[in-house]
């Protein structure tokens, strides 16, 4: 999920994909790709995280945020891509 100062809306866009994969009985993970978000929007997705992500267990709908300094949005898509 290609991200940058989403703040307003990225809360809303994890809470439904994670909804959806539980819906579909899918274990998966959410990669958030940010690109020098300056408005929270890490925060947001970390928070969204569940506790057992941060140490790499199994678990539906985890949240990773991947990190990447204003980068145009094509090469940016690969970096979230890429880390899937």
């Amino acid at each position: 999920m290609p991200c940058l100062n989403e703040a307003e809306t990225l809360g809303r866009c994890i809470v439904k994909a994670q909804a959806a994969l539980d819906a579909a009985g899918l274990c998966g993970e959410i990669v958030v790709a940010d690109n020098g978000s300056s408005d929270g929007s890490q925060d947001i997705a970390g928070g969204l995280r569940p506790p057992d992500a941060a140490r790499g267990a199994d678990r539906a709908s985890a949240v990773r945020i991947v990190a990447r300094r204003r980068s145009r949005r094509g090469p940016l898509r690969g970096v979230g891509s890429g880390a899937a």
